[in-house]
């Protein structure tokens, strides 16, 4: 294969894997909500090596990590986010368990918001038609000949082509929902935080948030060892 191939197929996977992987909870003001669960902690013994979401664990700094609780979700649904507004409306009325967590969407695992668009998505699978057609869309976005994105992605391998026809369709489910807002047929990358997400801040609101939170945890976990 020779580098127009490669370079077409390279590029279709980085812009599509890059929109699954960027995609969101937040609390109102009085007592803020709860959520039970089974968690791990992070001692001496863990000081330099990498926490569940990747980062580094400093066991002198505050460190809170978990693999599908990413920031991006709480960010997604600030005033400042260019998401469409039904999506950030809808984020705040889901719960923690509303999301699917399934490779049978863009090929890889992906957490995506429950709907019934997802929950068809994920159900139906790999459509080669449909990845086709919604490749079209792919490539008048990167500016590039359509027959040479289908060439390049076909002369990348089965593999590839299999990963890039998913992810074909994956981008327009993802477009489809974060600009034009429709839950039908769009489907939106998001982590269970959504459970925690009741109001819209400001970006520069939420971190302050944020920081407040962490501070308090970083109290009740010292009054309880103390």
């Amino acid at each position: 294969m020779g580098w127009w191939g490669r370079g077409a197929g390279a590029l279709a996977l980085g812009v599509l894997l890059a929109a699954c992987g960027t995609m969101r909870g937040t609390t109102v003001p009085g007592p803020a909500p709860t959520q039970e669960g089974v968690a791990s902690w992070y001692g001496p013994g863990f000081h330099g090596k990498r926490t569940a979401n990747g980062e580094i664990y400093d066991q002198h700094d505050l460190t809170a990590a978990h693999p599908s609780l990413p920031l991006g979700t709480r960010v997604m649904v600030t005033k400042e986010s260019p998401l469409h507004e039904n999506y950030k409306k809808l984020a705040q009325e889901k719960q923690v368990y509303d999301t699917i967590f399934s490779k049978r969407f863009d090929g890889i695992l992906c957490r995506v918001m429950k709907t019934d668009a997802a929950e068809r998505a994920v159900k139906r699978g790999l459509s080669w038609p449909a990845a086709y057609y919604n490749s079209r869309d792919f490539a008048k976005m990167v500016k590039m000949p359509h027959s040479k994105l289908v060439i390049g992605i076909l002369l990348s391998g089965y593999s590839s082509a299999k990963q890039l026809a998913y992810m074909a369709n994956a981008f327009k489910a993802i477009r489809v929902a974060t600009e034009d807002g429709d839950s039908k047929t769009g489907v939106l990358p998001a982590g269970q935080v959504q459970g925690l997400i009741h109001d819209q801040p400001t970006v520069a609101e939420l971190f302050e948030r944020m920081e407040k939170e962490a501070q308090n945890a970083q109290y009740r976990v010292a009054a309880a060892l103390s």
